[in-house]
């Protein structure tokens, strides 16, 4: 769906924003005690998941480098 903004600039909405689309029936039937359908939720898990795996492997390259960098080497008495 296309409107124009109080500037005159054309501007796209999805038009599931707008009540030209018909209600999505899942939201209906839950009455809206669930808005998302569970595919979006586990293609969001997913998105976590991976997410949450890229920080850890960056976090132990940081973990290894710094230990590399920062060591303290016992003095000789």
């Amino acid at each position: 769906m296309y409107l124009l903004d109080a500037g005159g600039e054309l501007l796209a909405l999805p038009a599931e924003w707008t009540d030209v689309v018909a209600p999505d029936t899942f939201v209906v039937v839950s009455a809206g005690r669930s808005p998302f359908h569970i595919a979006d939720l586990l293609e969001l898990a997913g998105l976590v998941e991976e997410l949450a795996a890229r920080d850890s492997a960056v976090s132990r390259r940081l973990r290894r480098d710094c230990r590399q960098d920062y060591a303290v080497r016992p003095a000789r008495l």
